[in-house]
């Protein structure tokens, strides 16, 4: 059984990259295709869509290893288009262009900067509700006196600073237990898209495990 508080440190740092790795993809992307195919007409364009989708796939196998390492999960070989003995340059060079599974590469590095996004807010959001619940009890003393209702006021628990500080402490810990529940659940949602994408056609090209027969 894994140690919770590594489980812990790899779905948040899965979900935290998450977003970075979202935005560099959905960028490398978005601009290659679009100068690619402003470039058709030309052999540049071939040349600048089939960098591109490469480009992808370096992403695409960078997700695999990370569901891999920090997930555990069990991620099949890529299945990629190879060149055959003959062909000429062009038809090597324009190889990932007839290639499914490039195109789905492609598709990740739009389609993750969306659940990258949530997953990471959702994350930060959670830490930061642990970290300043369990510990609201000793900034508070730092914080001015002013006229605004605290949230303990507002919901008719009290104005003091001790019902605020209860009210705090309260919702740290609910967050606190639920933690590892919801960076499981932002890992699983944005995993099992990766998955879809990136692993469906391995697990479809992979040879079957023949049973042993019985004796």
């Amino acid at each position: 059984m894994s140690n919770p508080l590594a489980r812990l440190a790899r779905d948040t740092a899965y979900n935290l990259s998450a977003f970075v790795l979202g935005v560099v993809g959905f960028v490398l992307a978005v601009v290659g295709l679009a100068l690619g195919i402003g470039l058709l007409f030309t052999v540049v364009g071939v040349f600048v869509l089939a960098a591109t989708l490469y480009v992808a796939r370096g992403l695409a196998q960078l997700e695999r290893v990370r569901m891999a390492r920090l997930l555990d999960a069990d991620v099949p070989p890529a299945s990629y288009l190879v060149t055959r003995p003959g062909d000429g340059w062009l038809r090597r060079t324009a190889t990932p262009l007839r290639d499914p599974q490039s195109w789905l590469d492609v598709l990740w590095a739009v389609v993750s900067l969306v659940t990258g996004t949530v997953v990471f807010a959702v994350t930060v959001v959670w830490w930061a509700a642990v970290g300043g619940g369990l510990t609201y009890w000793f900034w508070q003393r730092w914080l001015p006196d002013g006229d605004d209702n605290g949230l303990a006021e507002l919901i008719g628990l009290g104005d003091s600073r001790q019902a605020e500080s209860l009210l705090m402490l309260t919702i740290g810990l609910a967050a606190a237990v639920t933690l590892p529940f919801v960076l499981r659940g932002c890992a699983a949602v944005h995993s099992g898209l990766a998955s879809a994408l990136l692993s469906t056609r391995g697990r479809v090209a992979a040879p079957a495990v023949p049973q042993a027969s019985a004796a």
